[in-house]
């Protein structure tokens, strides 16, 4: 997001509106969890083939508590 100051309002006068917002590819490019809180969208999804957001390789099953845990602290739908 090149201009989150004026993307911001944007996003949350259309979630108003009632239109429900998804990021695909979430885990890839300059995406940050620390900015997720921000963002007001009812589905995430995370590449955790591309994942910046652990810095190691994970297991299958350390991968899927990590997504499980991820949408359970979100409130949000998360896909992987």
């Amino acid at each position: 997001m090149d201009d989150p100051d004026r993307v911001l309002p944007v996003l949350h006068a259309l979630r108003r509106l009632g239109v429900s917002l998804s990021i695909d590819d979430f885990s890839s490019g300059c995406s940050s969890l620390a900015h997720l809180h921000r963002l007001p969208v009812n589905e995430l999804g995370c590449d955790l083939a591309q994942a910046n957001l652990i810095s190691r390789p994970m297991d299958p099953r350390t991968a899927e508590q990590f997504v499980q845990t991820l949408a359970r602290e979100s409130k949000e739908t998360v896909s992987a």
